[in-house]
């Protein structure tokens, strides 16, 4: 079977992930509940699924190093996009070049955890 060109994420929308710093994850871990943590007024979500805090932080270009993974989600579990799937351009100091998603709702999740 022929593997899907890079440039298209449609095998991996299956499920969703987040990555998030350590406060961030323990208002996760006690509420159950994504909230928006960033100036932008949207919470991000990966198709991606990442092993380790430096694979996360440089192709999602986090302006912080992330210590935990929430997910995975299924799409349909997942608020309505509000910025639909892109690739993610270069931001501090990091390349990108994965793919997310944005979503301006309340996520409820159902769990967290720690990257290697």
């Amino acid at each position: 079977m022929a593997q899907q060109p890079a440039e298209d994420p449609a095998p991996r929308w299956i499920k969703y992930y987040r990555y998030v710093t350590p406060a961030e994850a323990y208002a996760v871990e006690t509420t159950n509940i994504i909230m928006t943590f960033g100036n932008t007024g949207r919470t991000w979500y990966t198709p991606d699924r990442y092993s380790t805090r430096a694979e996360a932080r440089s192709y999602l270009a986090l302006p912080a190093v992330p210590s935990h993974r929430v997910g995975p989600y299924p799409e349909d579990e997942l608020p309505n996009w509000a910025v639909p799937l892109g690739r993610v351009k270069p931001n501090f100091g990091q390349p990108g070049g994965g793919w997310e998603a944005a979503t301006d709702e309340v996520t409820y999740v159902f769990g967290v955890l720690p990257l290697a």
